[in-house]
């Protein structure tokens, strides 16, 4: 999020209106909204596309060629006869509905109304109704939604290490390296020799996606994939790579306690005194920044009042980071760049020295981010 974002959110009291906050995706005003009663929601769906809907993971064909209003008629109808009797629902979500979680129920999974991503705003509204009782239609990436709350019961929970490899359904006709065929081929290939050898996992994860595991309950994500992991021991590596859609996964299941929760939801506006210099390395490139680097160096010299030679070193230094931000390096390394930058720093500078080149840094950097946001 942008720290103008932040910014205006710090000024405002519950149930307060932001003024107008400009960022590079447009004009913002801002709601400050009063943190709910926590409370967990589980539901079934019935999903009615139109064209036009995004065909994201779950769609079983592209979407129906409705408009958007003969969708949201559907929906409206199908919710009205829900509504009229909650034990027509499987018969209704086998006629009506055009997603895939169709062939499981229409199950989402257990969720917590705290929690932001995935279907928010039908998890805000399912938090205001009773079980049993109906929500929607919603409109969303899959097109028009009408859920049936259900009792938030405990759900088997997954796991798994993966490797991915991505193909291009487009640039793949131009570049048979991208192609579907071809990285099929190399994934049955990297699946065939982890599978003989699992210390080469971690390899071709750096080599392709992804380093960390994932950690999901039954119901909330990946259905297809959930379906698929749950025929796979625990420990053992899939032989045949699953087709998701736009890659091939090559998964080893893992233990669930395994694999860290996810952090809890912080609702407290983050307030740094001072910006966090790997994470502006990590997000920021390009020669405005480039600039700013040699900026640091040059106030840098004449801080520390060094003689020439030091002074020269000093200013090569800071010329060889900013070639690491011209854009051609990923942000692991202009990261790794500079903390070796600062670990050759700490050698070389008094303990006083490196101190103050810090402050000098982060003021530079904190000059930099407010005019860019």
């Amino acid at each position: 999020m942008y720290p103008r974002v932040f910014d205006a959110l710090a000024e405002l009291k519950v149930n307060e209106v932001s003024r107008v906050v400009e960022t590079r995706d447009g004009f913002h005003i801002l709601h400050l909204r009063p943190v709910p009663e926590e409370q967990s929601v589980a539901a079934r769906r019935i999903v009615v596309s139109y064209s036009g809907t995004s065909h994201v993971e779950g769609l079983e064909r592209p979407p129906a060629r409705r408009s958007r209003t003969e969708a949201l008629n559907r929906a409206e109808h199908v919710a009205s006869m829900l509504k009229d009797d909650p034990e027509q629902f499987e018969a209704l979500l086998k006629r009506y509905s055009d997603h895939t979680d169709a062939a499981w129920g229409g199950d989402i999974g257990v969720w917590s109304n705290h929690e932001a991503g995935h279907l928010a705003r039908a998890r805000e509204l399912l938090a205001k109704v009773a079980v049993h009782q109906v929500a929607g239609p919603i409109d969303g990436q899959d097109g028009y939604q009408v859920f049936l709350r259900t009792e938030a019961t405990p759900r088997l929970e997954y796991a798994m290490k993966y490797i991915k490899l991505y193909f291009s359904l487009s640039d793949g006709k131009k570049n048979k390296y991208k192609s579907k065929e071809h990285v099929r081929k190399v994934a049955l290939s990297i699946s065939r020799m982890v599978t003989k050898n699992p210390r080469l996992f971690e390899k071709y994860q750096r080599e392709h996606c992804c380093r960390h595991p994932q950690r999901w309950a039954q119901g909330r994500r990946w259905q297809r994939l959930t379906r698929a992991i749950a025929r796979v021991t625990i420990g053992d590596i899939v032989r045949q790579p699953f087709e998701d859609e736009n890659s091939f996964v090559i998964f080893q299941r893992v233990r669930p306690d395994a694999v860290p929760p996810r952090p809890a939801v912080q609702f407290e506006i983050p307030s740094p005194t001072t910006p966090s210099l790997m994470s502006f390395a990590g997000s920021t490139y390009g020669t405005a920044v480039q600039v700013v680097i040699r900026r640091i160096g040059k106030k840098a010299v004449g801080l520390f009042k060094l003689d020439k030679v030091r002074s020269e070193a000093l200013t090569r230094a800071h010329e060889d980071l900013a070639l690491k931000f011209s854009g051609e390096d990923s942000p692991k390394e202009r990261k790794a760049a500079l903390a070796a930058f600062f670990q050759e720093l700490r050698r070389k500078l008094s303990k006083t020295q490196y101190r103050e080149y810090e402050e000098l840094a982060r003021r530079e950097v904190t000059i930099t981010l407010s005019r860019k946001f």
